[in-house]
């Protein structure tokens, strides 16, 4: 990917989330969704501008040489989100608009006068993790994907798909990177009775489900036919996080990888009723794409502070 790329990814994930912006009366920006605790689609679109903002003086920062947020605390992104959303409850909903696409205009401007060195490159500045890039896709095409539904917008492209998750994935893959096998072995902070190795091979998993789960919509074959209503996450995680117990640091990081991979591929074959159409097949019951959100750019922003050294 080069600038060119990027800024043609940003765009085309943003159209439609402005178009459903737009469609949206003073009044609808109050509804909350029922799947947000409390959160109105006014709260949602001052927060896509909040992470808009904070990418956009990322970037400047990779070129500057200052860091933009010396006193924030990057582990914590529930608590930096409920900040934000108490800072932003007294704006209108006009000024959130304004400021949704303000923010926009300055991220893709801030992109556009940056090098490649600092858009591409990871370790340009002490603070920036990984590639400022991989930042300006996690704060657009994957937040918008993760965001759409909640302002009414349906996301049917393939495209902004893939790239939300090579650039969320790409914040991962470095995270994993920067770990030596040693690393890998020691306690994953914040998961009591967990190892980094455990949280990669946790996340490969995730992983293959999302391409098991795209697979069966497309055969008819349910992939987990024994999961009932009492199916539990907590006890189904600790058994995957025993079966893997034995196996090397080495096999962990290769098995991660090809799993992405893997799922890529799953992803970009797959056509857009499987992707994005709910009810393709009785035993499940949402869409395809928000399956693969939960296992791969929502999953990393989760895991990412427990790879941290």
């Amino acid at each position: 990917m080069d600038k060119t790329d990027l800024l043609a990814a940003v765009r085309a994930a943003h159209a439609p989330i402005a178009a459903a912006v737009a469609s949206l009366s003073d009044e609808a920006l109050l509804v909350v969704p029922a799947d947000l605790d409390g959160w109105t689609r006014k709260d949602v679109l001052a927060h896509l501008e909040h992470w808009h903002r904070y990418a956009a003086d990322l970037v400047v920062s990779a070129g500057s040489g200052v860091n933009p947020s010396p006193d924030a605390d990057d582990s914590d992104i529930d608590t930096e989100n409920a900040r934000a959303k108490a800072a932003n409850e007294g704006r209108s909903g006009d000024d959130v608009r304004q400021g949704f696409a303000a923010s926009f205009a300055e991220l893709v401007a801030a992109v556009e006068a940056a090098s490649d060195h600092e858009l591409f490159d990871e370790g340009v500045q002490p603070w920036i993790e990984g590639a400022t890039a991989d930042e300006v896709v996690g704060d657009t095409s994957a937040h918008y994907a993760k965001h759409a539904a909640h302002l009414g917008a349906r996301l049917r492209d393939k495209g902004a798909v893939l790239d939300a998750m090579r650039g969320s994935h790409a914040g991962m893959a470095a995270a994993i990177a920067s770990c030596s096998d040693a690393d890998l072995l020691t306690d994953a902070p914040g998961m009591q009775g967990w190892t980094r190795k455990d949280v990669v091979a946790h996340i490969e998993w995730w992983h293959r489900h999302s391409a098991a789960v795209l697979a069966g919509l497309r055969s008819g074959v349910d992939p987990s036919p024994d999961e009932g209503d009492d199916w539990n996450i907590d006890v189904h995680n600790a058994r995957v996080l025993a079966d893997n117990l034995d196996r090397s640091a080495a096999d962990v990081r290769a098995g991660e990888a090809s799993s992405f991979e893997e799922l890529l591929a799953t992803v970009e074959s797959a056509t857009d009723r499987e992707l994005f159409d709910e009810g393709v097949q009785p035993w499940f019951g949402q869409t395809g794409v928000r399956t693969v959100e939960g296992d791969t750019w929502d999953h990393y922003t989760e895991h990412r502070p427990h790879l941290a050294g």
